[in-house]
């Protein structure tokens, strides 16, 4: 996991901080947020589109990418179905992605849902 920098970003929905006393590693966190969504931020590219975007997650203060491991765990209530659409729409009616596009991407590759 790495810090990111979002100072061209600008944020689409925020999520709940966690706090851990142990080193921030990805195995800790995956037992935290295992299928609890509350706790990833979204961001997207100032002027971008829906696109381009991230989903982070809020640690001890610091921002921090997600791995493909933490996103599986955190994503894994989510099906994907034949008409499945990765868009959602948040109250102030702002376009957000429901599952991040790199973890869509490897569902679609080993889904057996969507060939049938």
């Amino acid at each position: 996991m790495r810090v990111l920098n979002l100072s061209n970003y600008e944020m689409v929905k925020s999520g709940i901080p966690c706090t851990i006393t142990e080193p921030v590693q990805a195995n800790s966190l995956i037992q935290v947020m295992q299928n609890n969504e509350k706790y990833i931020y979204w961001f997207c590219e100032k002027n971008g589109d829906v696109a381009t975007q991230v989903s982070c997650v809020r640690v001890n203060g610091h921002f921090y990418s997600m791995p493909l491991r933490l996103e599986k765990a955190v994503f894994r209530s989510i099906r994907l179905t034949k008409d499945f659409e990765n868009i959602e729409y948040l109250e102030n009616g702002t376009k957000k992605l429901r599952i991040p596009l790199r973890l869509l991407r490897e569902k679609r590759r080993t889904s057996c849902r969507l060939k049938v």
